[in-house]
């Protein structure tokens, strides 16, 4: 791991090279770097000792302004940031003020803005590789494998949808029947993008029929149940009283087509 963090770190210094990054501030982003890295320490020392050279060159060379704004930078940096979060893109703005402050020392033109998005790219490259290294020595697969795992996963339970379809067809709705007419065989040759949109359809389908069915199911209650109670009452006349008796047809619960209400 850190034989492959250090030719990351020579590749980023190349690339920040690329982007006319003036020295005062190139050993800046290096000493913050490194200071991430406690297996380093030792270089993030060193070139601390040349940034502090360079201090002296740059008070001899009449360009202490644009110096002591690299400072601000990197103490802004330091004390607000953090420079584990420079690793993911997040600068300070000062940075901004730095290079073109030395851009105007060493009397050339260039864009701030459009350099400060170049070194947040490019950081953000510099720390996905390391992390997509470390995920695969955790992890003990590639790029590919990672995929085919995926890939595999998908295939059972695209799988597992066909069999549930084929016990019982009524499980999703009528209209929603011609995902399931290419063979089995067919779906699983399918790349990773198209078994991801089958069983999202699959889901929305099932969701679908199920509140079909619950709409139905209340519509077979109202329609059976009665909307009003119904009483019977019968007399029975004798000579000496009258005896009444008033039958509730609420007091029995029907059972309908298998509805219980």
């Amino acid at each position: 791991m850190q034989a492959y963090r250090l030719q990351q770190q020579r590749l980023l210094w190349k690339e920040l090279e690329k982007l006319n990054t003036p020295v005062v501030i190139m050993d800046a982003f290096k000493r913050g770097i490194l200071s991430c890295d406690p297996h380093v320490k030792c270089l993030a020392q060193s070139v601390q000792t040349e940034m502090d050279d360079t201090s002296t060159v740059a008070s001899s060379e009449s360009i202490a302004s644009s110096f002591q704004l690299t400072r601000e930078a990197v103490s802004e940096q330091e004390t607000q940031l953090g420079w584990d979060n420079f690793h993911h893109g997040r600068i300070s703005m000062r940075w901004q003020e730095a290079f073109y402050q030395e851009c105007l020392s060493q009397q050339r033109w260039a864009d701030k803005r459009l350099w400060a998005a170049s070194v947040v790219r490019c950081m953000l490259k510099y720390s996905h590789s390391l992390l997509t290294y470390r995920c695969a020595l955790l992890h003990s697969c590639t790029k590919e494998e990672s995929h085919q795992i995926i890939s595999t996963h998908l295939q059972q339970e695209v799988s597992s949808a066909y069999e549930v379809f084929s016990r019982d067809p009524f499980v999703i709705p009528y209209d929603a029947c011609h995902n399931f007419h290419p063979p089995l065989a067919h779906c699983l040759t399918q790349d990773v993008d198209s078994l991801q949109y089958f069983l999202k359809s699959y889901g929305l389908a099932i969701q679908r029929q199920d509140t079909i069915w619950a709409q139905q199911l209340q519509e077979a209650k109202q329609f059976f149940f009665p909307h009003y109670p119904l009483t019977q009452t019968q007399s029975v006349t004798d000579d000496d009283c009258t005896l009444t008796s008033t039958i509730s047809v609420d007091s029995v619960v029907p059972l309908l087509w298998g509805l219980s209400v």
